[in-house]
């Protein structure tokens, strides 16, 4: 009989004490991990929205690759191999834009590799659902707990 009276006065209070301290705890952690997705999100999409301004008009957006994106293969007749023909040569778009003057590149060929920014803005939008997700579960594994621990209590007091 003492026993069960300990663990209904002394026992259960500090048990609530303790789950009401690991509440707080585990709130202000989800609180601030979210804090941290959202301004990590909002960087994000600061980058993108920086990135894929077009640069002749600002309030348009554009997935156009950059000549420094753009690797170019190109024979250079002003240096030839040593059957006199001209050499197989690969710079960037931009290189060769950089010092071209007049005929002496010929094009023959060119690869475009581009960040794709869909894909990262959706797997940021995808990391933020996940991290949104779990909030709900939390909060039911806490909820799963309490009723665990009410009834272990209920059953003390039987005992």
């Amino acid at each position: 009989m003492s026993v069960s009276r300990h663990a209904e006065n002394c026992l259960r209070l500090d048990l609530q004490a303790l789950m009401r301290e690991k509440k707080l705890q585990k709130a202000i952690d989800v609180h601030e991990e979210f804090r941290e997705q959202l301004v990590f999100v909002k960087k994000a999409r600061d980058a993108a929205q920086k990135w894929l301004n077009d640069p002749t008009d600002p309030d348009v957006f554009t997935v156009d690759p950059r000549a420094d994106e753009i690797d170019v293969v190109y024979f250079d007749s002003g240096a030839k191999d040593a059957q006199g023909m001209p050499t197989k040569c690969k710079a960037s778009l931009q290189e060769l834009l950089d010092r071209i003057d007049g005929d002496r590149y010929r094009v023959t060929n060119h690869f475009i590799k581009t960040v794709d920014l869909r894909e990262y803005a959706l797997k940021t939008i995808d990391k933020c659902d996940l991290t949104i997700d779990r909030l709900p579960r939390s909060a039911a594994r806490t909820q799963k707990k309490r009723i665990i621990l009410q009834l272990f209590l209920r059953l003390l007091r039987k005992s």
